[in-house]
């Protein structure tokens, strides 16, 4: 999306900082260029929606979740007020609203912007694409953080439903793309598992899983060396601190 001159620098550097890592900053100049476009050409409109988003991610990664989600909330109601609700952007918009609803506790607000998106994702890319893959996993992830906050057996079982629905999503579907969602689908499922006390399942899953990202990516890599430091969680469970230690990164 092509923004204003007036508020474009602010933009750039938004990306930058954020890019970078200093959120701090980011959430300044997410600030400043919608202060600038809410003087111009005022808060109704596709640009503006965009610079909501920036503000809602700022928050995100500064871990405010509840300003965070003012945002991505506005930025929702004002798409559906423009009637501009068919189109990708409005689906990742939901899918953003969803997460940062379910990091601010708000589990029943986020599985109703993950309803929505659920009937906008399988018009747009239908029921066996990635896309709608990802969109079962976020399902899972409500789930997963609601049931075992509550130790509500139904709701922790829900998220192994909707991971394995997922999983045979990916399986029918082919590239790299594919297999990198199923891996990381592969890594909640073994986590599922480790919390529910199948550390045997999990051993096995998460084996899997490192075996994938030293094949692809290395030793030195951050999703192999993650991987390790989860199988020394489910060594540590098991008992076998040995193994367990040799793990832990």
């Amino acid at each position: 999306m092509m923004f204003s001159q007036q508020w474009a620098g602010a933009v750039k550097q938004y990306e930058y900082y954020l890019a970078s890592g200093k959120y701090d900053s980011a959430l300044y100049f997410a600030e400043e260029s919608a202060a600038i476009a809410r003087g111009t050409i005022g808060e109704k409109n596709l640009q503006y929606c965009r610079l909501l988003r920036n503000l809602a991610t700022a928050n995100y990664y500064l871990g405010r979740y509840n300003k965070a989600k003012y945002f991505i909330l506005n930025e929702a109601a004002t798409r559906e007020s423009l009637k501009k609700t068919s189109d990708p952007d409005y689906i990742d918009c939901l899918d953003a609203a969803a997460l940062i609803c379910r990091k601010a506790g708000s589990y029943e607000e986020a599985l109703s912007q993950v309803r929505k998106s659920e009937k906008r994702t399988l018009q747009l890319f239908g029921a066996t694409s990635a896309r709608y893959a990802m969109l079962l996993e976020s399902y899972a992830g409500i789930y997963h953080d609601d049931g075992f906050s509550d130790n509500d057996e139904v709701y922790i079982k829900l998220e192994e439903k909707y991971l394995r629905q997922a999983a045979e999503i990916y399986k029918s579907l082919s590239g790299q793309q594919a297999e990198y969602l199923a891996i990381r689908n592969k890594a909640n499922l073994a986590a599922w598992y480790n919390n529910t006390g199948n550390f045997a399942q999990a051993e096995a899953l998460f084996q899997d899983v490192a075996a994938f990202y030293l094949k692809n990516e290395g030793r030195s890599s951050l999703s192999y060396l993650s991987a390790l430091n989860n199988l020394g969680v489910v060594f540590y469970n098991k008992g076998n601190y040995k193994l367990a230690e040799k793990n832990f990164i």
